[in-house]
């Protein structure tokens, strides 16, 4: 929902503005400028849904961690705390998948810097929290 909203408000702000982009040095300056609108507008920007996802990502890697038993083969009955943990912490993943690459895939995570910077950050923990499951529900 909040990133169907934020592409709302983007395409808002661009085409509220959209008059003024040849006053801009470059597409990446407008890029910028509209990102700023946005962070007035409605409180975030790209760059900031960005980092929340990444922030998201660390956050659910480390709950994973946590909640995974030291043994799974003998620690973790169906019914255990900790494997109720790791369902959660699975299925948070699995949803932060699903929206960190619809935003990454969205050319305006590559318009200007800020964003830019963010998806990287972003596409690096995403695939942090991808090894970190892996390791936890398929050990060696």
């Amino acid at each position: 929902q909040v990133w169907r909203f934020l592409q709302s408000e983007m395409r808002s702000v661009e085409d509220k503005i959209g008059d003024l982009r040849d006053t801009f040095d470059s597409g990446e300056e407008f890029a910028a400028h509209c990102q700023l609108l946005m962070k007035a507008n409605c409180g975030l920007d790209l760059a900031g849904w960005l980092t929340l996802l990444e922030r998201a990502a660390d956050e659910t890697a480390r709950c994973i961690r946590l909640a995974a038993p030291a043994d799974m083969g003998t620690s973790a009955d169906a019914k255990s705390p900790d494997a109720d943990e790791l369902w959660v912490a699975c299925w948070v993943s699995d949803r932060l998948e699903e929206v960190a690459q619809l935003s990454l895939a969205c050319p305006a995570s590559e318009a200007c810097d800020a964003p830019r910077q963010a998806a990287l950050k972003l596409a690096a923990a995403s695939q942090a929290l991808k090894t970190e499951r892996g390791r936890q529900l398929w050990p060696d």
